[in-house]
């Protein structure tokens, strides 16, 4: 097995399969660990917006269903479940939809975020021909 292999499936076991939703802040026992963060497939967004979103073998870097899931966790909690999505995305926010005072960074909403957001659901929709999360019109 390739060691970049290796090393997703441990991460992917440790940090998404926990919640299975999304990726957790980190793989801590720790309260905060479990905060759905606004940036957490940020890295995704980077590596298709360049190209790189799979690896030389043609497999991609982030599984397409884990990003779809976290893109649309973090829609409905980040987004629309802070002020029904009219000032963007909320960076941190706990499981049960309140926002995570752990940190002054993640009571915040940054614009570069939102942008980098909205931006990978883009990309997810035209990649994969598939639909942006269902929000209120």
């Amino acid at each position: 097995m390739v060691l970049s292999r290796l090393i997703s499936e441990i991460l992917f076991s440790r940090v998404f399969v926990s919640s299975g939703k999304y990726y957790n802040y980190d793989s801590s026992t720790k309260e905060s660990s479990r905060s759905i963060m606004a940036d957490q497939v940020a890295g995704h967004w980077y590596l298709r917006a360049c190209n790189l979103a799979k690896d030389k073998n043609g497999v991609d870097v982030f599984p397409p269903d884990h990003i779809k899931s976290a893109l649309q966790t973090i829609y409905e909690m980040n987004v629309m479940g802070f002020h029904e999505g009219q000032f963007g995305a909320m960076n941190g926010v706990k499981p049960n939809g309140k926002v995570d005072v752990t940190s002054m960074q993640c009571e915040e909403v940054w614009t570069g975020i939102t942008y980098g957001l909205a931006a990978n659901m883009i990309q997810e929709v035209k990649s994969y021909n598939s639909t942006l999360p269902k929000g209120k019109t």
